[in-house]
């Protein structure tokens, strides 16, 4: 009777190159479905990219005429000497302000939505409890 079992079993060398494969198909799929989903955020962010910078641009030009405009309106308001000085000094103070409070938002969006690839690694936790779970019942 184990004479029959040593027969119709595998041999150690077929075992490990049957481990091999599917070891090579399991990192394919996972290495193909991280591949996917960059791309899609890639497709997405390529398509907005030259909107982005479009409008940036714009925006930079309107806030150039704009300072000028402030610090034209506070030197004004101020009179004296350096009049010109103090009314820079009191745009960039205003305009440090606002740009601290505005990166400071946008870094708590960001970290709380995040870049990752979420979706692959959805997938490769459950891949690790599935390998914990099948070491376990062996």
């Amino acid at each position: 009777m184990a004479d029959h079992i040593y027969r119709d079993s595998k041999s150690l060398q077929q075992v490990l190159y049957d481990i091999k494969d599917e070891l090579r198909d399991f990192i394919s799929t996972r290495v193909d479905l991280l591949r996917a989903e960059l791309i899609d955020k890639w497709d997405s962010l390529k398509a907005a990219l030259p909107m982005v910078a479009a409008g940036v641009a714009l925006l930079m030009a309107a806030l150039l005429v704009f300072s000028f405009g402030l610090v034209a309106l506070a030197a004004a308001l101020i009179g004296g000497e350096f009049r010109w000085a103090m009314g820079a000094l009191a745009v960039t103070v205003f305009y440090g302000l606002v740009g601290g409070v505005l990166a400071w938002m946008g870094r708590k969006q960001l970290s709380a939505e995040g870049l990752a690839p979420d979706r692959t690694l959805r997938v490769l936790k459950q891949d690790q409890l599935w390998i914990k779970n099948e070491a376990r019942a062996s």
